[in-house]
């Protein structure tokens, strides 16, 4: 319980400063965001790709809040959403110094094809999103004040109004309720993924299996296709595929804001992951 609710607090307060610092950067330079990320469809994909990547769940926290806040598309989040490897990020980089399959040529191979299948991604939910007319949450647009400009926006009005009434009052309760959910309800069923220890003896098996853990919203049960990759029992596309559909923590801030949006977001995530784990199987690798 102690774990539970230090994971809780730590991440609580991560998802504060970041939605705090975006807002804070859609103020001051509003005009910047509006032309270079929100008018601008294919930036938004290259961008949200780009937060993916960052080790961590910082990139994905940040992209989160500028997608509640209207500034980045379901484009945007989805790629971000595939291009993240959460915590898992760390043990690839900090473990490629060491013995076994987990080289530093791999590692990089890795993260180029999370950025890259993160853009793609991004377009081929776009594209899902107009052929299929999807509907969704409507955006929290961060709204702009006449003397905010004077001071440096004027940070009493910021902490009174927009950090305190938006953020504290508005959104963070039902984000705080979401996450403690989320996090009790894997901690309850933890036990379960204990089934999974062994190392499937179908590599079709562990592809299946990577993308059905990788649903759990939560950084940890990946790692099992990191390190069974290292150790040579899954080949390159089923630690891509586990890297591809998991978010780590990145979901559970969108499950407070839309539910619905989250569910969509995973829907292509998994899709696209399962599609380019298996084109990678079928040609060796």
């Amino acid at each position: 319980m102690a774990n539970l609710i230090d994971e809780l607090l730590h991440v609580s307060v991560l998802v504060l400063l970041v939605m705090s610092l975006v807002e804070l950067v859609e103020l001051r330079w509003s005009k910047t965001v509006q032309e270079k990320i929100v008018n601008n469809r294919g930036a938004q994909k290259v961008l949200g790709s780009f937060l993916g990547i960052l080790p961590g769940c910082g990139g994905t926290f940040a992209a989160d809040a500028m997608y509640m806040a209207g500034l980045l598309g379901f484009g945007g989040i989805t790629a971000t959403m595939l291009a993240t490897a959460g915590d898992e990020a760390f043990v690839i980089w900090t473990g490629i110094t060491g013995e076994g399959h987990l080289t530093p040529m791999v590692a990089v191979l890795l993260l180029i094809s999370q950025f890259v299948v993160g853009v793609i991604g991004g377009f081929i939910a776009t594209f899902i999103a107009r052929k299929f007319k999807m509907s969704f949450a409507a955006k929290c647009e961060i709204e702009h004040h006449d003397h905010e400009h004077s001071h440096w926006l004027g940070w009493k009005h910021f902490l009174t109004d927009h950090m305190w009434n938006h953020i504290l009052r508005g959104h963070f309760p039902r984000i705080i309720g979401w996450l403690a959910f989320s996090l009790i309800i894997v901690e309850l069923f933890s036990g379960q993924l204990e089934l999974i220890n062994a190392a499937p003896d179908s590599k079709w098996i562990a592809l299946g299996m990577a993308a059905a853990v990788g649903l759990i919203p939560i950084s940890g049960p990946h790692l099992l296709f990191i390190t069974m990759f290292a150790a040579g029992h899954v080949p390159f596309s089923v630690m891509l595929t586990s890297c591809l559909v998991q978010n780590g923590h990145g979901l559970l801030p969108l499950i407070g804001f839309s539910l619905d949006d989250t569910l969509k977001i995973k829907s292509i995530n998994l899709f696209v992951g399962l599609l380019a784990g298996l084109i990678l199987m079928v040609i060796g690798y």
